[in-house]
């Protein structure tokens, strides 16, 4: 995606540091690039620093998201950007991956709250940390919430069903 500050990159940033500072065995990838010319956009600069300093692994542009997630355990978007439902996140759940992400509009649409994923408050590193490490300690909690990621994602996000949902509102309007 792109790396602006509303998808929650600081957030992210400074939920790693925090959980790297009681487990050292994690590692936090950030898939996608800076938005050059866009002034909410994080900077080269900052990206750079972060990678150098060990605290994520950036990946940059990336057109392998599938394999990225199937290396991964937990996917997480702490986004306050108003975009609606952010389809990475469908695509987690597609996966089969638990889901840590805002109570935001869109956001929260993609998770049952401590079924599926974990929501956690906009602009929230300590709550974002609190809700990694519940899933980092528990691997039995984490591969659960995945299966029913995947199940929700089904039922939700098919696009048969997704049609026919609105199939069924078009016919409420004529």
């Amino acid at each position: 995606c792109r790396l602006l500050k509303e998808k929650g990159v600081y957030e992210f940033v400074e939920a790693a540091k925090l959980i790297h500072s009681k487990f050292n065995n994690v590692e936090f990838i950030l898939a996608g690039i800076p938005d050059e010319g866009n002034p909410n956009s994080i900077s080269q600069v900052e990206l750079d620093e972060w990678n150098n300093d060990g605290v994520i692994k950036s990946l940059g542009y990336c057109n392998n998201i599938a394999e990225i997630f199937s290396e991964s355990h937990i996917i997480t978007m702490p986004s306050y950007y108003g975009e609606g439902v952010p389809k990475v996140l469908i695509e987690a759940s597609a996966c089969g991956r638990p889901i840590v992400t805002t109570d935001n509009p869109g956001c929260r649409d993609t998770v049952i709250p401590d079924v599926s994923g974990k929501l956690v408050p906009i602009k929230d590193s300590l709550s974002l940390a609190e809700a990694l490490i519940t899933l980092i300690e528990n691997p039995k909690l984490r591969v659960s919430m995945g299966e029913k990621a995947h199940q929700y994602a089904k039922r939700e996000f098919d696009v048969k069903n997704v049609v026919q949902k609105h199939m069924k509102i078009y016919a409420t309007l004529l």
